[in-house]
This record gives C-alpha cells, sequence and structure tokens, in this order.
C-alpha cells in the first residue's frame, strides 16, 4: 500500500458511555487530522464541496444488529461499528457521497454531534482505489487527553468489507510517550503512578511498553505500591506487558510485589522460569519474619512450578519444622513423624491440611492422627467431610469419637463436631458396632448422646440428647429438613438427630415434653 509500513500497535477507541451529559470532549480534546470532528463542522466540509451532508440516528440492537440503512456509507461503516463494543447503543451518524455515489466520509457521532470514529476517503489509486483514512478519538482518562488521531489507512471492498488494513504510526502524530513520561513525573502517589502506566500499556502497544521499560531502568528505586498495582493489571490480562513488569520486580521490587507476580503464575500468564528471581525472597520470608502468613501461600504456587528452586532455598531455613513444610510444598513428602510435628507445631500448618487430599490413604492417615491438634482439627474434620465418601476405618473412628466427645474449649468446637459427624456418619455399621466407645464413655453430654442416636441407633438417648435444648438456637432450612447457618452445640445436637431420621417438629416436640418432664416420643423414621 503505497510503501507504508504496518506497525503493529493497537488501540481502545473512546466512548461516551451512551451518557449525553457526559463531556470529555470539554477537556484536552485536541485533533490531529485534517478532517471534520463535529457533525457541523462535516456539513460545513460538505458544503465546501458543493454536497450535502446525511445526518441520522444509529441504533445498536441487544443482539449487536445495527440499524443503519442499506447505503454505500452505511455498508463502510457497520463493520467499523460492530468491531467496537464500547460504543453507546445509540449514536448519531454522518456521511457525504458525492454526485458519481463514492463515499467520501463516514462515521459516528455522540448526541452532541462530537466524532467517535470515522472513515475519510482518500485518492490512493496505486493502492486499488477505495482507501480510506480510519480515524478515531482516544480516550486517555489517566492521562486526561482524548486526541483524534488517525488508526490506519483501510481498503475496503463493495460491501463495505475490510480487504487490507495498514496501522498508522502514533507517535508522529502525537508525543503521548513524552506526555506520560512528564505526568509520571509530577505523580505523587504510587496508586496514581501505576494507573498511569497500565493506561500506557493498554493504549500504546509496543512503544508505550518500550517506555514503560525504559523508565523502569532508569529508576534507582521503584515504589512497591506501584508495582503491586501493575502486577494486578498484567496478571489479570488487563493490559499487556506481565514478562516486564515480574522483571522489574526480580530487579528491584519488594516482597510485596514479588508475592503479587506469583498470580500471573497462576494465572498462566507467563512460563515458570520467569520467576526464578523471585524464588528467594519469596521462601526467605516464608521461612520467618513478619510476612510469613502471605509468602508462605506463595511458596505454595511455586513449588509446584519450580520444584528445584523452591527446594534448594528452603533447605536454608533454619527452622527445622518450617524447613520440613517448605520442602513438602517443594514436592519432597516428610515421613509421616515430622508430617505430623508440622501439623501441631506450625502455626501455618492449615496449608498443609490444604495440600493433603484426604482421598489419599497415606494422607488421611497422618490428618485423622492429628485430628486433636487444635490449630488444624477444625480444617482436618472439614477435609474429612468433604474430600472423603467412602467409610472411615475403626481405628479412624475411634480417633474420631474420642475427639468428637472430649472435652473441648474454642468457638470452633460446633464446627469441629458437625464436620465430624458429617464424615462418621458414612462408617459402616460393624465400623461403629467397635468404636463408639468414647461416646458411651461421657453419655450423659447432650452432643455425645445425639451421635450415640445417629451414630448407634440408640434411640433411648433422645431424651439426653435435648437435655437443655433450646430450639431458638437452631437456623433450619426453610422448608425443617436441615440444619444450616451458623453452628452452636444445639445445632449439632439437631444435626445429628436429623441425620438420624427425626424431622423438625418431631425434635421441637420432644424437647418440650423433655422440658415438662415427660419422656420424648419416638421419630416415626425409627
Amino acid at each position: 500500500m503505497g510503501g507504508r509500513t504496518i506497525v503493529a500497535v493497537f488501540f481502545v477507541v473512546a466512548t461516551m458511555v451512551g451518557c449525553d451529559a457526559c463531556s470529555i470532549f470539554d477537556a484536552n480534546v485536541e485533533s490531529h487530522v485534517d478532517a471534520p470532528v463535529t457533525l457541523s463542522e462535516l456539513e460545513d466540509w460538505a458544503t465546501e464541496r458543493g454536497l450535502s451532508a446525511e445526518v441520522g440516528m444509529l441504533e445498536r440492537g441487544q443482539t449487536g444488529n445495527i440499524a443503519c440503512g442499506h447505503s454505500a456509507a452505511c455498508l463502510i461503516l457497520v463493520p467499523l461499528v460492530v468491531a467496537d463494543a464500547l460504543l453507546p447503543s445509540t449514536l448519531k451518524r454522518g456521511s457525504v457521497t458525492d454526485d458519481d455515489g463514492l463515499v467520501l466520509y463516514t462515521g459516528v457521532f455522540d448526541l452532541r454531534g462530537r466524532l467517535l470514529r470515522a472513515r475519510v476517503r482518500i485518492d490512493d489509486t496505486e493502492a486499488g482505489g477505495n482507501v480510506y483514512r480510519e480515524i478515531a478519538r482516544l480516550d486517555l482518562p489517566e492521562l486526561g487527553e482524548h486526541p483524534i488521531v488517525e488508526l490506519a489507512r483501510v481498503r475496503v471492498g463493495a460491501e463495505g468489507d475490510e480487504l487490507e488494513r495498514t496501522e498508522t504510526p502514533l507517535l508522529g502524530q502525537v508525543d503521548l510517550v513524552a506526555m506520560y513520561a512528564e505526568s509520571l513525573a509530577g505523580e505523587g502517589d504510587g496508586d496514581g503512578r501505576a494507573d498511569l502506566v497500565v493506561e500506557q500499556l493498554q493504549k500504546l502497544g509496543a512503544p508505550g511498553l518500550a517506555a514503560v521499560e525504559a523508565r523502569y531502568a532508569g529508576l534507582s528505586a521503584i515504589d512497591d505500591e506501584e508495582l503491586v498495582q501493575v502486577l494486578h493489571e498484567v496478571c489479570h490480562g488487563h493490559a499487556p506487558g506481565a514478562e516486564l513488569i515480574v522483571r522489574v520486580v526480580g530487579e528491584k521490587g519488594g516482597l510485596g510485589p514479588a508475592i503479587k507476580a506469583v498470580l500471573c503464575l497462576e494465572q498462566d500468564r507467563l512460563e515458570p522460569t520467569h520467576f526464578s528471581s523471585v524464588v528467594e525472597r519469596i521462601v526467605d520470608a516464608a521461612c520467618e519474619g513478619d510476612e510469613v502468613g502471605t509468602a508462605l501461600p506463595a511458596v505454595v504456587t511455586l513449588g509446584r512450578q519450580l520444584p528445584e528452586a523452591v527446594a534448594e532455598r528452603a533447605g536454608e531455613c533454619a527452622d527445622e519444622v518450617r524447613r520440613l513444610h517448605l520442602l513438602f510444598h517443594a514436592g519432597q513428602r516428610p515421613s509421616d513423624d515430622e508430617l505430623g510435628r508440622i501439623l501441631r507445631e506450625d502455626d501455618q500448618a492449615i496449608l498443609l491440611v490444604r495440600a493433603m487430599p484426604p482421598r489419599d490413604e497415606a494422607n488421611r492417615q497422618v490428618l485423622v492422627a492429628a485430628l486433636d491438634a487444635p490449630p488444624v482439627r477444625l480444617a482436618i474434620a472439614r477435609a474429612l467431610k468433604t474430600g472423603t465418601t467412602g467409610s472411615p476405618s475403626a481405628d479412624e473412628l475411634r480417633k474420631g469419637t474420642a475427639v468428637y466427645a472430649a472435652e473441648l474449649g474454642g468457638s470452633d468446637v460446633p464446627d469441629l463436631r458437625h464436620f465430624l459427624l458429617g464424615w462418621m456418619g458414612r462408617a459402616d455399621a460393624d465400623v461403629r458396632a467397635v468404636a463408639l466407645g468414647p461416646l458411651r464413655a461421657r453419655a450423659d453430654e447432650p452432643h455425645n448422646a445425639a451421635a450415640l442416636v445417629y451414630l448407634g441407633s440408640d434411640h433411648g438417648r433422645l431424651g439426653a440428647a435435648l437435655r437443655g435444648f433450646d430450639p431458638d438456637r437452631v437456623y433450619w432450612s426453610r422448608g425443617g429438613s436441615h440444619v444450616e447457618g451458623t453452628f452452636t452445640e444445639h445445632a449439632v445436637v439437631a444435626y445429628a438427630l436429623t441425620e438420624a431420621g427425626c424431622t423438625r417438629d418431631e425434635i421441637q416436640t420432644a424437647a418440650r415434653a423433655v422440658r415438662g418432664g415427660s419422656a420424648p416420643a419416638p421419630c416415626a423414621a425409627w
């Protein structure tokens, strides 16, 4: 096309979000094209050529169809509108066609008659004719600019279809790179700088990426707040530049950005090797210090993708228990006894529970053995209830009933017993027959009596289960078929009895009888 160079630069065109009162056009809008940029200018432009402008409305339906008509101007315009999903649903359109039927100008405008996007015909017989300049208003709100520029030269077919497209370099029209550099230099807030960097990456394509790289290369230190915000956008795919930003974090970022960079790994934005530079910093923080709680979860992700690098650095952790924990996440499983130590001694052991699915028998044995460890008991009970399907063994059930029946303290106890009941209820009848001793030893306590009604079919203990029962402290499902919501000790009793076949009404009636000193009636399902 006339020797023009194709440049891979991508832009997001400004839109007015369907609001006729919105007026980004009133501030910092400068046209860099010699073409009409308002409907009034278009009418004057047509008059100068002895022609008239056709002005009308354009509607985009919910299905994306465009109500424009079948004129040549509409055929050229519709693909332009369809390609830009951000344009408002209601627009004005304007076009100028000469006496020979050639479309000289066709574009869409906001409801105030201000240009959003257009194509302007040029004389270029060498390119095969029917060539248009595509012009648009760019939306750069963080920069505070909305320049009107030429995006491309486009050759269209007889039906308005795009046959050939050559991107027009932006920097020859307006030096946005310099404008971003000036704004960044004057912005004192980390979040504000991050917004400018992200917009530059989004809107300027390769030149923007090069400018961001040059800026970071020239800084001796970079604010962590800025890097964290930029990482959030690039790692979620909202802006290009993930490889560059992760590299910058490895070279100049602190722990916060290093941990945030792992998000790019979780999102599969980059190959794992790009994250080698952050491994040491994160593993060291996960070993000891004030940021263990945020660093260790990042190690879990790094360990799956870069196990050798994580294991090498973890081997230098002075805390033996934490070192074993880190090595586990790098694929080096400690012995069962060592895993037990981690579960009982490491204050971050809940991450280990999450990494040991109890469907695996070896994992389950370790987890059940640590059921009485307060820091992880609730997480283990939840994992056993939700992560297994088969019957517990006799030894597993004995451990479960021992923990359930014990005198425990802590706000997690009702939920703990709820999850344990859900898991232990899967036990086969022959297993239950030999493993309920801990419950029988403390059967005078209502939660244990209720568990015996459920697990041991010991229906004669219904009265003991409902001693002191308060139905107002139980949240039932709308139909009353099961217990839900926040668990209390009363809810644990109700849960066990519903699992044993009792209905809500039967439980409430039986509780009233117990309060009145009478024997409760057995549930109908028995």
